[in-house]
């Protein structure tokens, strides 16, 4: 039963949401109504705060009972809601955490590339710690699982290196580019060397 009303009010979360928020057709109607404008603000804030943390419970309760697909679906649902959030709400006083939630919901619901990018915005963040080693740790996964992807669908090319038994003396080895994504994940992995020297994690990583 508390499980169903968590599901009803997420979807009343979910229509309000798309029923008052801007571009919709009652904000075009009552844009000049700044009273009322302001009342579906703060009713849209709360909404879709309200529904990226419900999502993100849910996420992680179906993670912890191995309901790995239901996990992913929710982790997805989440991150919607934080990156909407987010967009509209960019100056809320709680937006370093948000960030890192977002980073980590777009992780767990396996887009990588995006979460890549928000667990970096984490990482460089010029006036907040808590989240940084962990997020510049996250970059780096981040990017192994997309090379991974890209690697398997064959959009990127495997590394191959040839032994040195197996060359000719003298041999000239054709210098290649390097792909984006490996490049990113040099990068990533040189920042978090840097970050944290001592960290156990290094060895796999650099090497």
């Amino acid at each position: 039963e508390r499980d169903r009303n968590f599901e009803a009010a997420a979807a009343e979360r979910n229509l309000l949401v798309q029923n008052y928020a801007e571009a919709t057709p009652w904000y075009e109607t009552n844009k000049t109504n700044l009273e009322a404008i302001k009342t579906a603000q703060g009713l849209f804030e709360k909404s879709l705060y309200s529904a990226a943390l419900f999502h993100h419970k849910q996420a992680q309760i179906h993670k912890d009972a191995n309901k790995l697909d239901l996990a992913k679906e929710e982790y997805g649902k989440a991150a919607g809601a934080y990156g909407r959030y987010l967009q509209r709400f960019p100056h809320d006083k709680l937006v370093y955490d948000l960030y890192y939630f977002y980073a980590e919901c777009l992780y767990y619901s396996f887009s990588f590339l995006e979460s890549a990018k928000y667990y970096t915005k984490v990482r460089d963040d010029k006036a907040e710690i808590k989240y940084r080693q962990d997020a510049s740790l996250s970059v780096v996964l981040s990017y192994e699982k997309a090379i991974k992807i890209a690697e398997v669908k064959g959009a990127l090319p495997l590394m191959k290196a040839t032994p040195l038994g197996e060359r000719t003396p003298g041999q000239e080895i054709p210098s290649k580019e390097i792909p984006d994504l490996r490049v990113n994940i040099i990068k990533a992995s040189d920042a978090y060397a840097a970050l944290v020297p001592e960290s156990t994690e290094l060895p796999a990583i650099m090497y």
